[in-house]
């Protein structure tokens, strides 16, 4: 990871892990300006919300992979 503005700090993402979305992106952005990424998922269906698919541990997986290559 570079180091940048916020080299040092931690950021905690929620729902990081759907493909274009906007807690990837999020962790995307902090993690270029230096940032240590801890990314979270649901990673189960919602009984509230069956309709919502929510994303799977490999989106999640992979995820982590594109901020470890920054």
């Amino acid at each position: 990871m570079n180091a940048g503005p916020l080299e040092g700090r931690v950021a905690v993402i929620t729902g990081a892990g759907r493909e274009g979305g906007i807690g990837q992106g999020i962790c995307r952005v902090l993690g270029r300006d230096g940032a240590r990424i801890v990314v979270s998922e649901i990673g189960r269906p919602l009984d509230r919300v069956p309709e919502y698919n929510v994303a799977r541990r490999e989106e999640l997986d992979e995820t982590v992979e594109g901020l470890r290559a920054l």
